[in-house]
């Protein structure tokens, strides 16, 4: 899948009702844990194609950035030199 393809199926899934009880029909069956396991296997491997991608994530505190922007002092851009 395309990273396009995985975001659309996600968007699609995260709209869709949630059914109120297990049920068995022609797909397999399904029911609400079922529909929350479909969408985190597609965030999974979402997760992990964009991680292959362009590495593992990492925590920015943007604090300082709020901090200074709400008192009126321009903001200034982060450069891979302040990545951990």
């Amino acid at each position: 899948m395309t990273t396009e393809e995985y975001l659309s199926t996600i968007d699609a899934l995260a709209v869709q009702p949630f059914p109120e009880v297990t049920y068995v029909d022609a797909s397999g069956g399904g029911g609400p844990e079922h529909h929350v396991r479909d969408l985190q296997a597609r965030l999974d491997d979402l997760a992990t194609r964009l991680t292959d991608r362009w590495g593992s994530a990492f925590v920015v505190d943007l604090g300082p950035y709020l901090s200074a922007s709400c008192e009126g002092a321009p903001s200034r851009s982060t450069t891979s030199a302040n990545r951990p």
